[in-house]
């Protein structure tokens, strides 16, 4: 009996610690623009016709220089936007960028101490969790699992599960002159 009911305490916990992880302890950053430092834009995000600005907030920017891992409290937001095509193909600019249309995901990454020990090691990014918002700032109910195996991809890399971890830290290098 008591063993019955060590085991039914046991999954009572795991599901607990499983409800605890997710996209709702991200919140929306909704003054990235104006508090967090742009550190990279990216063409053709994830192959396709899209484009990303990323922008770091302080702690990510002071905590970024070097190979160490970021600082809780590090966050990093990712503008996508779609690109203005013309007869179907991305436009360009003089230099040969894609031009933003429309504004349609900001996708957020945030590190805190003691997140994602609720995640199986396969899934688990360090301490970093994943949210997205729509252009009015309404959190996104889609799964964020794609984001952990793509970001996942980086583990045992010295970049801390960040795609634009060099431009982070050529923008962590500017700030400390």
């Amino acid at each position: 009996m008591l063993g019955r009911l060590a085991r039914a305490a046991t999954g009572l916990l795991a599901l607990t610690c499983v409800a605890a992880a997710g996209p709702e302890k991200v919140d929306n950053p909704a003054d990235y623009l104006t508090k967090f430092t742009k550190i990279a834009t990216r063409d053709a995000h994830l192959g396709g016709n899209a484009l990303a600005d990323v922008y770091a907030n302080d702690i990510a920017l002071r905590s970024g220089a070097g190979e160490s891992d970021l600082a809780s409290g590090a966050i990093i937001a990712m503008a996508v936007f779609s690109a203005k095509l013309n007869a179907g193909e991305p436009a360009l600019d003089a230099e040969g960028r894609m031009i933003k249309d429309q504004l349609r995901a900001v996708n957020v990454m945030e590190k805190r101490t003691g997140w994602g020990a609720e995640y199986s090691e396969a899934l688990r990014n360090g301490e970093w969790e994943y949210a997205g918002f729509n252009p009015q700032g309404v959190k996104s109910a889609n799964p964020t699992t794609s984001c952990f195996e793509c970001h996942g991809t980086l583990k045992g890399l010295p970049m801390d599960f960040i795609y634009t971890r060099g431009e982070l830290a050529e923008a962590a290098a500017r700030m400390k002159k």
